[in-house]
């Protein structure tokens, strides 16, 4: 049950990243365009 818990967190935490990492470079995509 822990060990299910601490992989959901990570596994959220990553797509929390991965979103503002595209946030991120769709607005350095849109500057350098």
């Amino acid at each position: 049950e822990q060990e299910a818990k601490f992989v959901q967190d990570r596994i959220t935490g990553v797509e929390k990243h991965f979103a503002e990492l595209c946030t991120i470079f769709a607005a350095f995509t849109r500057k350098a365009a």
